[in-house]
């Protein structure tokens, strides 16, 4: 291995190593209903413990202590506690949520070998711990670092965890003798189990999905999205769709070829053929039953991808889904073309639309009126309506305005066309161009563009100050000739 000076690879574990913490991380799981009854052997119980004391506390005040329980009669008096709580949670939803909800296994009190409480001992450390002054719970937020680290030590073991939350802390004060100055963190049945689960349990039984990680990072400051990480949050379609048990995918243009690296049980569907109603009863048969669906669109499902007429019957059901973006077509086109579609003191505005057919478009986004902004236009499903396209254009574009028409941007037959108002009905007809095409319009699409326009935008302009430098005032020529 060649170590580059600087970098952390001198620190990092080895591939093999990296491989075994990241494996666990994924494959942890929150064990409820696979406990085989084996005892755990001492000196492997004693390793978990020592994995979940050496996690990192606030002011290394080491705030945990960890009340082994074994004992069936102490198990079973948990136990009622939680069952006492869960009715209590029961009564807090709506119907068939609520069914839903008794229909879950989530506890293993009892089926487990053993049981563990971690606590927290806020006293610990004196009245003035390091780094506690500001915020007063990072001694609890210590403890759940120490159940982290248990739990992950004990996937690395075979071993399953599965945290019970659904417990009165008062119960367990009374039922354990913990002191009233401690508090009860979490309670967690503990055993080796016969299986692992592909998925989480409340994910496999539909109750809610993960969250797409795009949308929960932000740059600098909450809500302003960050961008640097696009192509690795892209990684995550592939992962739903590895991990699906139904994929149904829209024919059309994706192919089935694309799909044969899925597990071999997974079910694929081609969406073609199907109208609404049969794609939606398809995933809600499919997630009621606990199974993992992937709801392939190509392109990104937010811009003419029928997402809001999918999602509201699924919100009807309560049956949680996620949104995983994509690349939609103005982009993939754009880069066919290496184009950019925003160009200083050209065009600052781009407008996604389509040709009203047979699907009516709002008053006021008539093509003709859009047309009028000469901003850069970017036309879906509109390809065989060419001839009345160019009409409404020319209500407001010249006829020498540049159109590009890029028909399966990206894919092994991709055709580009290049024209102008004037001539591209003649180039799309001789193509036999009818479907799966964009229609791109506006200056920025100019063959000469980067030849002919000089106009810079203030990002990378020397004289221009923002947050992360101070611009830097030019001289001209007479100044720097007399040495002023």
């Amino acid at each position: 291995m060649s170590v580059v000076p600087g970098t952390g690879e001198a620190h990092a574990l080895s591939a093999d190593e990296r491989r075994g913490v990241y494996r666990a991380i994924y494959e942890r799981r929150d064990v409820r209903a696979q406990f085989r009854p084996d005892q755990i052997p001492d000196e492997v119980f004693a390793r978990l413990l020592q994995a979940a004391h050496h996690a990192p506390s606030v002011g290394f005040m080491q705030p945990w202590n960890f009340i082994v329980i074994r004992d069936r009669g102490v198990r079973a008096a948990v136990r009622d506690g939680f069952l006492r709580e869960r009715a209590r949670a029961a009564a807090r939803y709506d119907e068939p949520r609520r069914s839903q909800f008794l229909a879950l296994k989530l506890e293993g009190i009892l089926d487990a070998p053993l049981n563990l409480c971690v606590t927290c001992d806020p006293t610990r450390g004196g009245p003035h711990v390091l780094g506690r002054s500001a915020i007063r719970e990072t001694d609890v937020y210590s403890t759940c670092c120490a159940v982290e680290n248990f739990w992950l030590a004990a996937r690395a073991e075979g071993i399953g965890v599965g945290w019970v939350s659904i417990v009165q802390p008062d119960e367990l004060r009374r039922i354990l003798e913990i002191p009233e100055s401690v508090i009860a963190v979490a309670y967690l049945c503990v055993g080796y189990v016969s299986d692992f689960s592909d998925t989480p349990d409340l994910e496999r039984a539909g109750w809610r999905h993960r969250l797409a990680l795009a949308e929960l990072v932000f740059a600098d400051r909450w809500g302003r999205p960050e961008t640097r990480l696009g192509a690795a949050f892209a990684a995550r379609a592939k992962r739903v769709i590895d991990a699906a048990d139904l994929i149904i995918y829209t024919g059309s243009l994706l192919g089935g070829d694309g799909f044969r690296d899925v597990k071999p049980t997974a079910k694929l569907v081609d969406s073609a053929g199907l109208h609404l109603e049969q794609i939606v009863d398809l995933m809600k048969a499919a997630a009621l039953d606990g199974q993992v669906v992937a709801r392939v669109h190509d392109g990104d499902p937010a811009i003419f991808g029928a997402l809001s007429e999918q999602a509201a019957p699924l919100e009807a059901a309560g049956i949680p889904f996620e949104v995983v973006p994509g690349v939609t077509a103005a982009l993939s086109a754009a880069a066919a073309l290496k184009a950019e579609l925003t160009i200083p003191e050209l065009s600052q505005t781009v407008i996604l639309t389509r040709m009203e057919g047979r699907t009516p478009v709002p008053d006021g986004e008539k093509l003709r009126d859009l047309a009028r902004h000469r901003a850069t236009l970017v036309l879906y499903l509109s390809i065989v309506l060419m001839d009345r396209v160019v009409g409404e254009l020319r209500e407001g574009y010249p006829d020498d305005t540049p159109v590009a028409v890029v028909q399966r941007a990206w894919c092994p037959d991709q055709v580009i066309l290049r024209g102008t108002l004037a001539d591209i009905v003649g180039q799309v007809k001789a193509a036999k161009m009818r479907a799966q095409a964009l229609i791109m319009v506006g200056p920025v699409f100019r063959d000469d563009l980067r030849q002919t326009w000089d106009k810079k935008s203030k990002l990378y302009d020397a004289e221009f100050s923002h947050g992360f430098r101070r611009g830097t005032p030019r001289r001209d020529a007479a100044s720097a000739d007399d040495g002023t």
